[in-house]
C-alpha cells in the first residue's frame, strides 16, 4: 500500500508515521491542484524500500 502525501502537510505525515507508513526514496512527484502546484511525497508500507 501507498500513499501521496504533500511535503508540506506535517499533521497527515505523522499520521501516516503512527500507521506504520515511511517515506520512500522515490522522487517527488508534482501536480496541479485547483490551480496550486503541489510536490507529493511518496510512503510506503509493507514491502516498499524506506528513504535513507
Amino acid at each position: 500500500m501507498i500513499l501521496r502525501i504533500e511535503v508540506e502537510n506535517a499533521p497527515s505525515a505523522a499520521v501516516a508515521r503512527t500507521a506504520g507508513f515511511v517515506p520512500t526514496a522515490d522522487d517527488l512527484a508534482a501536480r496541479e491542484v485547483k490551480g496550486w502546484r503541489v510536490l507529493l511525497r511518496t510512503w510506503c508500507r509493507g514491502n516498499g524500500e524506506p528513504e535513507s
